[in-house]
């Protein structure tokens, strides 16, 4: 599809995404279907646009298909998992599963049955993957040009930025302005996230993205043969938008260090590490220099009650339990899952003492929840296509030398990669404006791996 064909199916993409943290994450009932039946129709409307125009739905890259492919899998197995199948063949497939509903319905224990033990749980995951699916779809279409991905890597800055001045808001006012609904504590930052560990989440997304619009501008170096050269440069650099650039990182990186949160800070650090490694040493000297700000900022000034945290607490808490406890189930059912959104009424018969005080939505480790309730097949899919999808970005962020290319596979790496080292400590793909956002990195870094360069296009066309 051209860049210039549906630029209001465009705004109205970039709008959705932008509204999608503001309610508590969508991580509500009502916010969650509007998430769901928005992409939907967006999608709708993209594709009978495609229709009228004569595009093709999406361009015929191979880097596509694994993951189209795969999201389509996840999509048909969690409604297989609705679908009612005879007792014999769910005792060979899930004979926990059987167990279960056998004990529920004493009365129809050679009945028909689903693989799900929370049908209703697994219709909601169903329209989640739905939804992520659709993004995923809509972000490879409609970001299909350079202008397009720097304008969505500014409305992560923006979005970013506005949750961190509200979390600060928050934070000086004791909660006076929150939508979260619980009281306090307001020692960090939450943005408009109920869980602090979901706001690191998001701005672990957002970063890189900021990081990115500060390498899409060329660098400029000419030698200054006296103090008054130099002066006038630093005043014209200071005049310049590099450094409402470098102040909106340094503001974004405060606000991941406000959170609190001790694997969102972690990931973003290694995450952008990793990313940062990909880059020449030359184009990205002010990469380094950020990141080596921000470690000193946190050892040397102190991270406030991210310090505490890791001085008192460290990495360990009942997360290790929880883990410990999911095993179990994991092996009771390990081929076809117990169904999408069952953790929470699967887990309480395996919680040991130290656990059985509380209650537990979610695993605090998104492979394991993910693999308990999907079977390890699907899980083992979804996960070798992600690791394909960042291999491919890599790949790409090695080769290219467009700038703003570069700089949008920079973000989609950092912040996929980010998500992916956070998501062993913490359940951010259980939260939709998270999990969304970074399906669409995902489909910006597939566009961006696939896209022709400004340069290449240039040769093409002189010759």
């Amino acid at each position: 599809m051209r860049a210039t064909t549906g630029s209001g199916l465009f705004a109205a993409y970039l709008l959705l995404l932008l509204w999608l943290p503001i309610p508590l994450g969508s991580a509500r009932p009502w916010s969650e279907a509007f998430m769901a039946a928005a992409s939907l129709v967006l999608l709708l409307v993209w594709l009978l646009i495609c229709i009228k125009h004569k595009q093709p739905w999406l361009a015929a890259h191979k880097a596509f298909i694994w993951p189209l492919s795969v999201m389509l899998l996840w999509v048909l197995w969690q409604a297989l998992q609705l679908i009612p199948l005879p007792a014999f063949l769910l005792q060979w497939l899930s004979p926990q599963a059987l167990a279960f509903h056998t004990a529920a319905f004493a009365d129809q224990a050679r009945g028909w049955h689903c693989i799900s033990l929370t049908p209703g749980a697994t219709v909601f995951y169903l329209l989640r993957s739905a939804s992520y699916s659709a993004i995923l779809i809509l972000s490879l279409g409609l970001l299909n040009s350079r202008k397009r991905m720097r304008i969505f890597l500014w409305l992560l800055v923006i979005s970013g930025l506005a949750q961190v001045s509200f979390g600060l808001l928050n934070m000086l006012s004791q909660g006076a302005f929150s939508i979260r609904g619980i009281d306090g504590p307001w020692s960090s930052n939450y943005g408009t996230y109920v869980n602090r560990n979901h706001f690191a989440g998001f701005l672990e997304m957002v970063i890189p993205a900021a990081i990115a619009l500060l390498m899409s501008q060329p660098a400029r170096h000419h030698h200054k043969p006296n103090i008054k050269a130099r002066i006038k440069a630093l005043a014209a650099w200071m005049l310049s938008g590099r450094l409402v650039r470098y102040l909106l990182v340094i503001t974004l990186m405060g606000g991941m260090l406000l959170s609190t949160s001790r694997g969102g800070n972690l990931a973003m650090l290694a995450s952008l590490g990793l990313a940062t490694s990909l880059f020449s040493r030359a184009r990205l000297r002010h990469a380094w220099l950020l990141l080596v700000l921000l470690a000193a900022a946190f050892f040397f000034m102190g991270g406030g009650e991210l310090e505490k945290r890791l001085l008192q607490e460290g990495l360990h808490d009942d997360r290790i339990d929880i883990r410990a406890a999911i095993y179990p189930a994991i092996g009771d059912f390990m081929l076809s899952g117990s169904g999408a959104g069952s953790f929470e009424q699967v887990f309480p018969p395996y919680k040991n003492a130290q656990l059985s005080a509380l209650r537990y939505q979610h695993a605090h480790n998104d492979y394991l929840q993910l693999i308990l309730e999907n079977g390890v097949l699907m899980a083992l899919l979804l996960f070798a296509m992600q690791v394909y999808v960042l291999w491919i970005v890599a790949k790409a962020l090695l080769k290219r030398r467009d700038l703003l290319l570069r700089a949008a596979l920079f973000a989609a790496f950092a912040g996929m990669s980010g998500m992916l080292i956070h998501a062993w400590y913490d359940f951010n793909f259980q939260i939709p404006a998270n999990a969304a956002l970074f399906f669409s990195l995902m489909g910006m870094g597939l566009a961006a791996s696939q896209m022709e360069s400004r340069q290449r296009r240039r040769r093409s066309r002189s010759a």
